[in-house]
């Protein structure tokens, strides 16, 4: 039985260059495909169990969790539930088509540098300023967006 633990830390969501410039550049005449990310973004972030929203995508792949948004759409991130008072989606790439390992390899590295970042997050105060730092979304940003669409 798989079990999970209920959270009552804030979940948020960064999206790198990449990731953003995927979902809303390369999609941007996709919008059925841009809402259905966003919905699931907004669960994940609304949920008390959001480290159920990710999957390790392939064996050899240590650092990047696959976030599954409906049949076809991927989000590849890192989820950290270790920085104090936050759980965080750090997303790398998100794409509309059935991954490869190769995609998902080569942001390994860049997210393990991630991990450890914000490992070493050990204040509340830290977490908070590197959030804004990498203009982090919280639920209302999502819908909002969602919203635009």
């Amino acid at each position: 039985m798989r079990t999970h633990t209920l959270d009552s830390d804030t979940t948020v969501a960064i999206f790198d260059a990449t990731a953003a410039k995927s979902l809303f550049d390369d999609l941007g005449k996709k919008t059925t495909l841009q809402r259905q990310f966003l919905t699931r973004l907004q669960n994940a972030l609304e949920s008390q169990t959001p480290h159920t929203y990710v999957e390790k995508p392939f064996r050899g792949v240590d650092n990047v969790d696959q976030f599954r948004a409906g049949d076809i759409m991927r989000g590849y991130c890192v989820f950290a539930d270790e920085p104090p008072a936050y759980n965080i989606f750090y997303f790398l790439q998100i794409t509309d088509h059935e991954y490869d390992a190769y995609p998902v390899a080569k942001y390994d590295r860049k997210a393990g540098a991630i991990i450890e970042t914000l490992q070493s997050l050990s204040s509340e105060v830290a977490v908070e300023q590197y959030l804004e730092e990498h203009d982090a979304l919280r639920v209302d940003d999502v819908e909002r967006l969602r919203s635009k669409l």
